[in-house]
């Protein structure tokens, strides 16, 4: 049976989630938010909504994962966060309070559900805890979604398909945020039984969540900028072994996880199918466990790492440093920054950070503009090389070009199911917005509705000494919290036309700077 003409509205990355400033918080704190313009955001629901009534063409609101940030969410107001919020009550309960946070957006969502529109929601990496059926019960009645209304959840790593149109999260592609959508299934079908109480070792954790939770959100806490900060790739790494070699330890450990991370996600051939919980783009790996602690497994010989044991010469650290670094920069300036790194390293003094204990004290040796700046090893100035040549590829780095997807995984598998007949394919995840035109169709990127800092890689072209100054300028403003200039809040949505037999007959991208542009 043909569909009714309809239009969808698709945005992506919303996160909301955290905390907002408090009274005890320094002037201009974010709190712990990424989405700091929900009131926008309300705005755009409410401009869809009106569109659609004075139209009379229905309306789709998609939200294409990271809806709600449960990884955002602190507990027992001790600085602790959950990579799964493993108890479904405490789960739904968290989302209350995300609702009563911001409820001015659940108020707009409620008056398009009531208005007969409809609102398709899919799982990202930031919020799996809506395959919960008590979380997605209670935001039903939060919003006034009866089992006859607009309301869809799209989970358990289906995506989802309109015509020749398919739209997902993305985050599949991305080895360091797969999630074990067949584990969390199962687990749930144990639940609903009463068989079990929680998932412990039944479900394999995204690395990024645990990365998130465990050691990026207490960096966060003093260095907010941290995950507002783009382009976001291995690339990082070196910037942050450059900013604060004394974190090379620890950098490290991350490094071993990335590389286990990796595995996860690599092709063996271009049609390979999932092999790991049906949900990943290859094999990969065959030992990695999921946890920290896990080992390299099946090795990564056909990715041009290590293939087999690490040099002699090199910790299992290093080599798993240098090889994330060879990525970027090749393998003779991988072992020249890493030399240059030990180089740089003094002995440990009162005013630099103590790299002897666990990996949370990387929330310490991650303060990039204290140890850029102060603090023992090589003075700013001798600094200032090394991190020209850590960055020398991102100097014609394209993360904000919209026609190109930069990121290898999401351009392969973009071409991959514009050449399964599919006509658009739409993603999030990046929080880059894309319309890239392909040999066999569209591929789309919604964005993101949180704030982002574009890192200033043109610094870098500047003479040494101007360049020395500027960069010097920007640190002192992170390590202030005076980085509010270099926000950039760009709010994106992808608009999918469906005409009457159902096929998508236009898909365009739009920035949203008011209702008039819905």
């Amino acid at each position: 049976m043909a569909e009714s003409a309809r239009v969808l509205y698709v945005v992506s990355d919303l996160h909301i989630g955290g905390r907002y400033p408090g009274p005890d918080d320094k002037p201009g704190s974010r709190g712990f938010r990424i989405c700091t313009h929900v009131d926008a955001l309300a705005e755009f629901v409410r401009a869809v909504t009106a569109r659609a009534v004075q139209t009379g063409v229905q309306a789709e609101l998609v939200i294409n994962g990271d809806f709600v940030d449960f990884l955002a969410e602190e507990f027992d107001d001790d600085a602790i966060w959950h990579p799964f919020i493993e108890d479904e009550e405490e789960a739904a309960d968290r989302l209350d309070l995300m609702i009563e946070r911001d409820r001015v957006l659940f108020d707009a969502l409620t008056g398009l559900i009531s208005a007969g529109q409809r609102l398709t929601i899919l799982l990202g990496n930031h919020d799996v805890e809506l395959s919960f059926p008590e979380v997605r019960r209670r935001l039903a009645r939060a919003i006034g979604a009866g089992p006859d209304s607009g309301l869809r959840f799209i989970y358990d790593g289906e995506a989802y398909v309109v015509g020749d149109a398919l739209i997902e999260h993305g985050n599949r592609y991305d080895d360091w945020n797969v999630i074990d959508h067949q584990g969390l299934s199962r687990v749930r079908s144990l639940q609903s039984r009463r068989e079990v109480s929680s998932f412990s070792d039944m479900v394999t954790l995204a690395m990024g969540s645990r990365l998130v939770a465990e050691v990026m959100n207490s960096v966060k806490v003093r260095y907010p900028f941290i995950d507002l900060l783009k382009p976001e790739t291995t690339a990082m790494f070196p910037i942050l072994l450059t900013l604060a070699p004394e974190a090379k330890k620890h950098i490290g450990k991350l490094a071993l996880f990335a590389v286990q991370a990796r595995g996860r996600a690599k092709k063996k051939t271009a049609e390979s199918l999932p092999a790991y919980s049906g949900d990943i783009s290859s094999s990969g790996g065959g030992g990695f466990d999921g946890g920290f602690g896990g080992g390299f497994g099946g090795g990564f010989g056909d990715d041009g790492g290590f293939g087999g044991a690490p040099s002699a010469q090199l910790s299992e650290e290093d080599a798993a440093l240098r090889d994330l670094l060879g990525d970027e920069l090749g393998d003779e300036d991988a072992d020249a920054l890493i030399h240059d790194l030990d180089e740089s390293i003094d002995e440990p003094t009162t005013s630099e950070v103590d790299t002897s204990g666990d990996i949370s004290a990387l929330s310490d040796a991650l303060g990039a503009a204290r140890l850029f700046l102060t603090g023992g090893g090589k003075p700013l100035e001798d600094r200032v090389p090394m991190l020209k040549r850590a960055l020398g590829f991102a100097v014609t780095d394209r993360s904000f070009d919209r026609s190109v997807e930069t990121r290898g995984p999401f351009k392969e598998a973009a071409e991959k199911l514009l050449g399964r007949g599919f006509k658009w394919v739409v993603m999030g995840h990046t929080h880059l917005a894309r319309r890239v035109e392909m040999d066999d169709g569209v591929y789309l990127n919604c964005g993101t509705w949180a704030d982002l800092i574009k890192f200033p890689i043109h610094l870098l072209d500047l003479p040494t000494g101007e360049s020395i100054a500027a960069l010097t300028k920007f640190c002192r403003d992170l390590d202030a919290h005076q980085f509010a200039q270099y926000i950039s809040f760009n709010p994106t949505f992808v608009k999918l036309v469906v005409g009457d037999e159902g096929v998508v007959t236009a898909g365009t991208l739009h920035d949203y700077t008011g209702p008039e542009s819905v």
